[in-house]
């Protein structure tokens, strides 16, 4: 992909790479390269179907954008993000978070409207400081119930999961 170097942004000072909008299905290995100078990641309105397990190299990452692409899951190794506030992973066809999420202690934002989830992992009772979930237009049927009792945040659900 060397032909299309000058397609893949430098981090600016303020450490955000902007990807948006350029139809990839895969990501060029560059981009991991960039390491910890990445902070905030904008891959939105791709068309990504997998995210590659080197994403932990980007160490300091605090903030993801994979909104509108085709992925399917979110990778397991995202548990090793320990700096990453906020995923907004909207408009995908996600059918599971993973459970190593919640070892993401400084997690504010989880945004997965308009996927495909079933279930939400009870792992994430261990997020103190979230306090946006948003799952509205999913497939999930109930919420762990560790989750109501520890969580501070209000979740955005669908009309027969939310509290009367």
């Amino acid at each position: 992909m060397e032909e299309y170097d000058d397609l893949i942004p430098e981090p600016g000072e303020d450490g955000i790479v902007d990807m948006t909008h350029r139809g990839w299905k895969h990501l060029d290995k560059v981009v991991w390269l960039m390491g910890p100078a990445v902070l905030q990641l904008n891959l939105g309105f791709n068309k990504l179907e997998t995210l590659p397990d080197e994403i932990v190299l980007l160490t300091l990452l605090r903030d993801l954008n994979i909104e509108h692409n085709a992925l399917s899951e979110i990778p397991a190794c995202f548990g090793k993000l320990r700096r990453l506030r906020s995923v907004k992973a909207n408009n995908n066809s996600i059918e599971s978070i993973p459970e190593e999420l919640g070892d993401c202690h400084m997690l504010e934002e989880l945004h997965f409207k308009d996927n495909r989830l079933k279930t939400v992992p009870k792992t994430l009772e261990k997020c103190d400081v979230l306090n946006t979930l948003d799952l509205t237009n999913n497939k999930l049927d109930i919420l762990p119930v560790e989750i109501g009792y520890t969580w501070r945040a209000r979740p955005r659900l669908p009309a027969p999961l939310a509290p009367a």
